[in-house]
Formats: structure tokens, sequence, C-alpha cells
């Protein structure tokens, strides 16, 4: 009976997901805003290189912001140890992906090597999985739930910042830091050059001064003040300044401390999904679809990421939640895992087919991929999307 009852609240909870307006607007909405940016691309409507400004601002602004603001959540200890477990999570899924999937294209040159084993370790978690899996939870857990789409992007931005920036950026033998081949002395000078080029990458102060990586830090930082005991002492009121529910809050929740902090967070904070979009329809635009089609290493990449890379998440997140039944020290919650899943199968970063396009090394097979992984991510996410639930609700590791 029991089983069947797990069975009933699985199949209850897809009907709800896929009976949504919200979470058929999300897929809808991404769907617009994508086609607009293509058109807007395809028809010259703007000038070459537009969706450049875009991304600069949600790279130094939004992203920051969205990223500040999901940590703006009340921390107990009763949840503490979920949130680090699935930081945990994270942090494994991503190392496992940035440093072996190289092995999935070990019959190719290094150039491809590089290049795709980074589209698939990285995905556009932030724009289409967090999003699609914040449409389907109940608004009580939607803040719990944009936290641990925080914690567990943790090793999303630590990686992606610096190892997937080191692997695309390093020269091929024979090569310049941009790409070009060169020969003779010019090629001895290079290798000079390549040996200085790992020793910058030890010096990791360029990664850590970034707008998100310093959002990220003062994030948790503030965040994990939380459980310093006494430390609730903002009083919020229903007549007072302040956008929040009333309550008593931590000093450490400077959007409950500073007068207006919320709001521009919030305002600030809804920027990065639709200059995301935009920016991926212009790349789209860009690309030549039938080309990325014919392509065999596309199809290829596109199966590893859309499909083998939310497969490997499950596992991952399983394996870790298992250990948390069966000790009974920590739980994770079934939406936590509903968002991890979605954020694993999103399609390729559009910031890796940046780090490519810079240094010359596969951008036009970084664009293919990361057109296609796109395309085909509009039957890829609702697909993922019942199989996350369904698994979630039907297995008892999860809370």
């Amino acid at each position: 009976m029991s089983n069947v009852l797990i069975l009933s609240e699985a199949t209850d909870a897809i009907k709800t997901a896929l009976s949504s307006l919200i979470f058929w607007g999300s897929i809808i909405a991404a769907c617009f805003v994508i086609f607009l940016g293509f058109i807007i691309q395809r028809k010259k409507i703007a000038n070459d290189g537009w969706e450049k400004p875009l991304v600069k601002v949600l790279l130094m602004i939004g992203l920051p912001a969205l990223i500040l603001k999901s940590f703006m959540v009340d921390l107990s200890k009763d949840n503490a140890l979920e949130m680090f477990m699935i930081m945990l999570v994270g942090l494994l899924f991503f190392f496992a992906l940035a440093v072996f999937s190289k092995y999935f294209y070990i019959k190719n040159s290094r150039s491809i090597q590089d290049t795709l084993s980074m589209c698939v370790a990285f995905g556009s978690t932030v724009y289409f999985g967090v999003p699609i899996a914040l449409s389907i939870t109940p608004e009580s857990l939607t803040k719990t739930v944009e936290a641990s789409a925080n914690m567990f992007n943790v090793g999303f931005w630590i990686f992606m910042c610096s190892w997937a920036l080191f692997v695309i950026k390093r020269p091929l033998p024979g090569t310049s830091l941009d790409g070009k081949n060169l020969k003779g002395k010019e090629n001895d000078l290079v290798n000079i050059e390549h040996r200085s080029n790992k020793i910058k990458w030890l010096d990791i102060k360029g990664v850590i001064l970034t707008p998100i990586i310093i959002s990220l830090i003062v994030g948790i930082v503030l965040w994990i003040l939380q459980l310093i005991p006494g430390i609730d002492v903002i009083h919020v009121t229903d007549g007072g300044w302040n956008t929040i529910k009333p309550g008593y809050y931590s000093i450490t929740r400077i959007d409950a401390l500073i007068p207006g902090v919320d709001k521009i967070l919030i305002v600030l904070s809804a920027l990065p999904t639709p200059l995301a979009w935009l920016a991926v329809g212009a790349l789209i635009g860009k690309s030549d679809i039938n080309a990325a089609i014919k392509n065999k290493t596309v199809w290829y990449t596109f199966a590893l990421k859309n499909v083998f890379a939310g497969l490997f998440g499950i596992a991952v997140v399983s394996a870790i939640a298992a250990i948390g039944n069966a000790t009974g020290s920590f739980e994770i919650s079934k939406y936590a895992f509903v968002m991890i899943v979605l954020s694993a199968a999103s399609p390729i970063a559009t910031t890796i087919v940046s780090y490519s396009i810079m240094y010359n090394k596969e951008p036009v097979l970084a664009s293919e991929a990361t057109t296609l992984s796109t395309v085909g991510s509009v039957v890829s996410m609702p697909l993922w999307t019942i199989i996350a639930l369904f698994v979630g609700f039907s297995s008892p590791i999860f809370a």
C-alpha cells in the first residue's frame, strides 16, 4: 500500500506540474525571447555584436545581484546541513564532469577535447534549470529552493570561472595564446609563453576578483553568519519601509537592514534570464543550424549534455541523499532534487562559447553544439521535469 501511495504522490506531482500555467509559461517565455534574439540577429535589426553589451551587463550586474538575492533567506540549524550537502553535490558534479569529460572525446584532437568537454560539463543552470524548477515549486518553498540552487551552483561558478577558462585558454603545441599556428623559433618562444601561462593560472587573484565570485563569497558568508545565536535582532513590521515579510531577521540580512536593498536586488536579479535568452537567440542566429544537424560530433555532444549529464546528476545527488537517509543525519528535499536534475540537464552554457571564440579554440564547433543543445532543450527539459518529479517523489530517500 505504501508503494501505491508513493506512486500516486509522484503521479500527482507530475500532473500538477504539467497542468501548471506557470510551468508552460516559463517554457513559452524562454522560446519566445530566444526567438526574438534570433530574429534581431538574422534580420540585422541591431548592429553586429549587439548581444555583447547585454552579456557584460549580465555578468557585471545581473548575476551578482541574483546570487546575492538568493542568499537573502533565513538559515537555521535545521536546514544548514542539507544546504551544505547540496553544495557538496554541486562541487562533486561539476568537478567530475570538468575533469573527466575529455575522455568522451579521447579519439578527437586535444582542441576538440578541451572545448567540447567544457560544453558537456557546464550548462545554463541559472537560465533554464533553476527558472523551470521554481515554476513548479510551491510558493512556500520558493525561497528554500532558490537557496538550494545557489548552493548547488557554487561548484558551477568556481570551476567555470577557473578550470573551464584555463582549459580553453591554454594553447595547443605550435600555437599562440590566440590560437594562431606558429613555426620555428617563434614556436620555441611560445613554449615559454605556455609555461608562464600555467604559472599565471595558479594566481587565483584574477578569478576571485570578479563580481560573480565576490558576490558568491559575500552571500555565503552573510548567509552562514545567521547561525550565530541571538543575531536575529532586526524587527520588520507591516508599516515599515521594508518590502520583506514582517518578522525578526539577522543583522546579516542586508535586505532587512538597509532601506531599499530588497527592492534593488529584486529589480537587478530579474535581468540575467531575459538578457541571457536574447544572447542565446543571437548565437543561434549567427550559427549554421543545418551544419549543426549534419555534424555527428555535435549530436554526440548534445546526447552527453542534454541526456547523460542529467543521468549523472541523478546518480550524484541520489548517492549523497542515500547516505543522509541511511545515517539519519540530513535530508535532501524532493524539490531540491528536481532543481539539481534540471540544472544538470540544462543546455550548454553560452559562456563556454564565448571562451572558445575569445581564444580561437573550436569556436564553430562550440557554437553548433550550443545551438543544437539549446534548440533540443525545448523538448528535453519538459521530459527531464517529468523524470525528476517521478524519481524525486517516488523515492523514499528524498524528504
